[in-house]
């Protein structure tokens, strides 16, 4: 038989004949039921009579066991009766005794919940209370710690100042130019002033002195021209006051600038 080996397939246009073909099955006959199984009778046949009596009297024999059997019966009934209505009765009771427990387990919780609340209340209360107390403390130790410091620094603060400023650490450098150079200054011109006053102010009375002696003697010599005289007399005198006076105003004026 031909068949392909290549890579590549390759349509194959060659086609065997064909054709259709059918078949038929008999039809399925039904099946009578198996019969029972009967094994073979073997043995003899044997039979008895029992007269009426010969075994037992039922109402002689059979009534007594029947009333006890119904005497334990309706017994043990009562009994289950009596049972179930104390088990219901127990019921009842252990109903209403959780019933009542849970009254009691609930108002036992709402009062130990009440009780844990005015506990929690009253320790907030002394948490703040002592928070309070606490802050009232700290508040009057910085109060009474910043009165005390104030005190002190007061004081320390004008001691250190005033130790610092006698030490030099502080100065005003103009203050100390006008003490330095300033007042040295001044007072060398005050001095040069008043010693230049003092000169003109001997001098002036060396010439009002020399003046006097000069108009002195000049009226003893010319005692005669008195009246010739007399004008230039009072203007020399006008002269020497003006002179006496200048120089006078010049010495106060000196005095008042030392």
């Amino acid at each position: 038989m031909t068949v392909q080996t290549d890579d590549y397939l390759e349509e194959l246009t060659d086609r065997p004949p064909e054709r259709d073909e059918t078949t038929q099955t008999d039809p399925l006959m039904d099946r009578p039921p198996t019969p029972l199984f009967m094994p073979a009778k073997i043995g003899v046949d044997k039979q008895t009579q029992i007269e009426p009596g010969d075994l037992f009297d039922f109402n002689a024999e059979v009534a007594p066991i029947l009333e006890v059997l119904v005497g334990k019966t309706l017994e043990q009934s009562m009994d289950e009766v009596l049972e179930e209505e104390e088990l219901a009765n127990i019921r009842a009771h252990k109903a209403r005794f959780e019933q009542q427990r849970n009254v009691e387990l609930a108002e036992v919780q709402r009062l130990e919940a009440e009780a844990k609340r005015r506990s929690a209340e009253k320790e907030r209360r002394l948490a703040q209370e002592k928070l309070r107390v606490h802050q009232e403390e700290e508040v009057m130790e910085k109060i009474a710690a910043r009165g005390f410091a104030k005190n002190f620094l007061s004081d320390l603060h004008e001691s250190v100042f005033e130790n610092l400023v006698e030490s030099g650490h502080f100065f005003d450098p103009i203050a100390l130019d006008v003490e330095t150079s300033f007042m040295p200054w001044l007072q060398g011109q005050a001095i040069a002033r008043i010693e230049g006053f003092q000169v003109a102010e001997k001098l002036c009375e060396d010439l009002v002195r020399g003046t006097i002696q000069v108009m002195s003697a000049a009226k003893r010599a010319e005692g005669k021209k008195l009246n010739a005289h007399a004008v230039e007399k009072e203007e020399a005198k006008a002269f020497i006051l003006k002179l006496t006076m200048e120089a006078q105003a010049s010495l106060g004026d000196v005095r008042s600038e030392a």
